[in-house]
């Protein structure tokens, strides 16, 4: 399976719902798509939007190439969402501490220890559901990614710890910062 398969299975299944979704691909137009992206962009990151216009835009290059639906791609037309700027966030003294302990206290018995491993190997969600199989089964049997996600988002907020929307964003800003590593080494 592809790494962050379920989320990009989601996210069409999201789209679908849209009222964009039940017109003729002929007669869409940029002006929809920009409307869509704008009305997007009120609820999602720009980033989630961009991932959400790169899928539009090769559903209508596959229909175009490959069904042979005469139509132009509108997402080709409109302006991409500009990027946010990466934050610069780390752990603060304590916060891992709280962090582990409101994970152990998660009815998920998988994610202190998944918490654990993302963070010491600086995996990312993704790839913490790929990893190899044990002999007798998955490595965190039973657990899907989006129920590591709600406990691990229930575990922050009791741990007070603000600021990572998912373990991917955890390990983004779990890094040591310069001076503490000089610090280290003596």
């Amino acid at each position: 399976m592809k790494k962050g398969a379920e989320p990009e299975t989601n996210r069409p299944r999201l789209m679908m719902r849209h009222p964009l979704a039940r017109r003729f691909v002929a007669g869409v137009r940029g002006v929809d798509i920009a409307r869509w992206r704008d009305e997007r962009l009120r609820k999602v990151t720009p980033a989630t939007v961009k991932r959400d216009l790169v899928l539009l835009g090769h559903v209508f290059e596959v229909a175009r190439k490959e069904w042979g639906i005469y139509a132009h791609n509108p997402v080709r037309d409109i302006k991409l969402p500009p990027s946010g700027r990466p934050r610069d966030r780390r752990l603060q003294p304590g916060e891992e501490i709280r962090l582990f302990t409101a994970c152990g206290e998660a009815r998920n018995r998988w994610l202190l220890p998944m918490v654990q491993l993302a963070i010491e190997t600086a995996m990312r969600q993704g790839e913490l559901r790929t990893l190899p199989r044990a002999l007798h089964g998955d490595v965190f049997p039973g657990v899907t990614t989006e129920a590591v996600k709600r406990s691990y988002m229930r575990a922050i907020r009791r741990a007070s710890i603000t600021g990572h929307k998912d373990l991917r964003m955890l390990r983004r800003y779990t890094h040591l910062k310069a001076e503490d590593l000089a610090r280290k080494l003596g």
